[in-house]
């Protein structure tokens, strides 16, 4: 960092009004920010003025088999990995094989109660640390909490471009509403800004690929310490760096979800918040 570069103060090194970066799952592009809002002014306008949004093209018959579908247990209907295809499979079968992935000790641990209270206890404490600092204020302290947070779940995609009759499931994880939510938001608003100052960054899943070839692996570990390094080089305060930093540690420990009657902590990188998860590629490319 050049000595003549002012650092900013702790409150206005983050410049985020809570919920921002709410209105679109990947966030960071105003064009397309731009073109949601208009889209639901669109939609709440035609609403307004009791205009029908247009006639179903589905008749009564149609209507009545879906409903018997979506009663019938024995099957499990979910969207394909690829291709926007729809794959229907025997639950048993589709339970079956995310069974057999969540068996990997080496990836996944099995929790003996839901973790939300003790995480959430945790991330307040956390975040009320930072308040009383004077890190951050009562606007984002209280955006950044969650009252009462969903259990995110998993489920599975479907790849049936590998194995048409026994398809793997890429493993997601529905996490909307849930304890670590709204602090990915918030990292991913931070830490987006950093990405794209880089001399390289990853600017989405196809770069992410592309980038690929050629670069050697690194060990997941450095991840945290990518990300130290180039909030070093910013110039947000070493207080509000360090606050950065407590959170992403947080949300990549605490990764749990539910599937069944089980609860799971994700102990390798097998997915994480997609929020974040493209600032700490970036970062790794970068140094690396």
């Amino acid at each position: 960092m050049r000595k003549s570069q002012k650092r900013m103060t702790p409150q206005s090194s983050f410049g985020f009004t809570g919920g921002e970066s709410d209105s679109t799952d990947e966030g960071g592009d105003p064009v397309i920010e731009t073109f949601c809002k208009l889209v639901k002014a669109d939609i709440a306008r035609l609403r307004n003025n009791g205009r029908r949004l247009g006639r179903s093209n589905l008749t009564s018959e149609d209507r009545r088999e879906i409903g018997i579908l979506k009663k019938n247990k024995s099957i499990t209907i979910k969207p394909a990995d690829k291709d926007g295809a729809l794959v229907v499979m025997d639950t048993s079968q589709y339970i079956g094989e995310i069974r057999s992935q969540l068996s990997d000790v080496n990836v996944y641990e099995r929790l003996q109660v839901n973790p939300t209270k003790r995480f959430k206890l945790e991330l307040d404490t956390l975040i009320d640390g930072a308040l009383d600092s004077g890190l951050i204020d009562t606007k984002l302290a209280k955006y950044l909490k969650v009252e009462h947070p969903v259990v995110p779940v998993l489920y599975t995609l479907l790849k049936i471009h590998k194995d048409l009759h026994r398809p793997p499931g890429r493993p997601i994880v529905s996490g909307r509403g849930s304890l670590c939510n709204k602090v990915a938001i918030f990292l991913d608003h931070l830490l987006r800004k950093l990405a794209v100052s880089a001399l390289s960054y990853v600017r989405d899943r196809s770069d992410f690929i592309r980038s690929l070839k050629g670069v050697r692996v690194v060990e997941s570990t450095w991840g945290l310490s990518a990300v130290s390094v180039a909030l070093a080089d910013s110039n947000m305060a070493p207080d509000c760096a360090w606050f950065v930093l407590a959170l992403l540690e947080f949300i990549l420990g605490r990764n749990y979800f539910l599937f069944g009657d089980d609860y799971y902590l994700v102990l390798s990188d097998t997915f994480r918040y997609r929020k974040v998860s493209t600032f700490g590629v970036t970062k790794i490319l970068t140094i690396y």
